[in-house]
């Protein structure tokens, strides 16, 4: 028996705000703990540490990676925080709960978008990227997974189930 392997790594575009954000928490948390441990002023200190916190939360998860693993029609999602933290956020048996397959915006998903319950996107969030919106059944309920695609991958999923799968 053979098995089809296809792995993708989809790193997500941070926004602007989240980096402005970081940015402005880390600097005025430097600049208030200074300033608390050049005058001894408590509540400086404790701002500054409380800010300095806050800009490394932002930091761990800011920098986010989608990892795409197609085996043997199974399509799995990683989500790896910072290259540090890996955790499985999506499995799906594409015999069974695969219902459509299509480019985003195509025609052949106009009928199910008003049956989706929840939309969930492990794409990179950039305008040139290739997306594609998968609609699978997820505990009695219909998804709506927007991911990028790679001919490789597209060409595994769609030996898998050609009826389901299209390029437009």
């Amino acid at each position: 028996m053979t098995e089809n392997y296809v792995e993708l790594l989809v790193k997500r575009k941070a926004s602007r705000l989240i980096k402005s954000l970081h940015f402005i928490c880390m600097m005025l948390g430097m600049a208030l703990l200074a300033v608390g441990l050049l005058y001894f002023v408590a509540p400086f200190l404790l701002l500054g540490v409380i800010l300095l916190l806050g800009s490394y939360l932002i930091e761990e998860n800011v920098n986010v990676e989608y990892e795409y693993l197609y085996l043997d029609k199974s399509f799995y999602v990683d989500q790896i925080k910072n290259r540090k933290k890996r955790k499985k956020i999506a499995e799906f048996d594409l015999t069974t709960t695969l219902e459509v397959l299509a480019p985003s915006g195509s025609h052949h998903l106009d009928q199910m978008k008003s049956k989706v319950s929840k939309v969930k996107d492990y794409t990179s969030g950039s305008e040139d990227a290739r997306v594609f919106e998968m609609v699978v059944h997820v505990e009695k309920e219909l998804w709506l997974v927007k991911i990028e695609m790679t001919d490789e991958l597209y060409e595994q999923m769609f030996t898998a189930s050609p009826r389901k799968v299209f390029k437009d």
